[in-house]
């Protein structure tokens, strides 16, 4: 179990980080058999550095990343404005749990 890491709120200025460990984690999760054109187009156009920026700059979203030696291994996303439809229930959504494959199983996520 790791136990050298860091977690922290992330700012603006780590939009350009998440969106390219966001790939990566997506790619080793769903690329499985390859890449091909519709992954391509999806990642380009999805996970880019200014949609990162403009979820850190919502109010009602707030991304938490976890480092080691100063390197992100994981992120989490949590939606304050989302609606659960279990009834009574008004707790934020956990919308994002990427965690890096080299750190998979040692109590990150």
């Amino acid at each position: 179990m790791i136990t050298d890491f860091i977690i922290r709120k992330a700012e603006t200025s780590d939009a350009l980080c998440i969106a390219m460990f966001k790939i990566q984690v997506w790619l080793d999760t769903y690329a499985t058999e390859g890449l091909n054109d519709e992954y391509a187009e999806y990642l380009a156009s999805e996970i880019t550095k200014e949609k990162t920026e403009a979820i850190l700059r919502n109010p009602n979203k707030k991304i938490f990343l976890v480092e080691k030696d100063m390197c992100l291994i994981a992120c989490s996303q949590l939606d304050y404005d989302t609606s659960c439809p279990v009834k009574d229930i008004t707790d934020p959504e956990l919308s994002v749990l990427y965690v890096s494959r080299h750190f998979h199983r040692q109590g990150i996520g």
